[in-house]
């Protein structure tokens, strides 16, 4: 079993999502193809630490963060409408980008909790991580070109 603190997940998630132009590459993922950004930066510690996760295992921690997953969507939908406004409130909109963040924190110790549950094996550091084609192919994003190209460039930015 892989043991992962919250506060170091959290770390190198903030670290890495705001690193170049990552944060623009997870959103058009998150957008436009339905990827979890938080499994994405988790795809990244699992590359950097070498350490392998099945498909199985991509679709188990989907499963522990489907509910999250839900109310993060319909939170989001509603920051989006708040922004939309011609009346836009800039306190009601900081509010709830603040409740979403939190909403993020809840989502990645539920999928922590199952990762941790999980056995991953190591892989030697010039292998090739077998994770990459699980989550690809755990999004089905086999044959879209554009999306391979944004999860590339958040890969290469690690």
């Amino acid at each position: 079993m892989t043991k992962l603190s919250f506060q170091h997940f959290w770390n190198f998630s903030v670290t890495h999502y705001l690193a170049g132009e990552n944060k623009r590459c997870c959103l058009t993922l998150q957008d436009q193809y339905g990827v979890n950004v938080n499994l994405l930066l988790l795809l990244g510690w699992c590359i950097t630490h070498h350490k392998i996760v099945t498909l199985v295992q991509w679709n188990e921690l989907q499963g522990a963060i489907e509910q999250s997953d839900e109310n993060l969507k319909a939170h989001r939908h509603r920051r989006q409408k708040e922004k939309q406004k011609t009346q836009f409130d800039s306190a009601r909109y900081q509010l709830l980008k603040d409740q979403e963040l939190v909403l993020e924190r809840r989502q990645q110790a539920d999928m922590l909790e199952q990762f941790s549950q999980q056995v991953h094996l190591c892989i030697e550091p010039d292998q090739v991580n077998g994770s990459i084609p699980a989550f690809v192919h755990s999004y089905n994003l086999r044959g879209k070109p554009d999306a391979l190209a944004l999860m590339a460039e958040v890969i290469n930015s690690l």
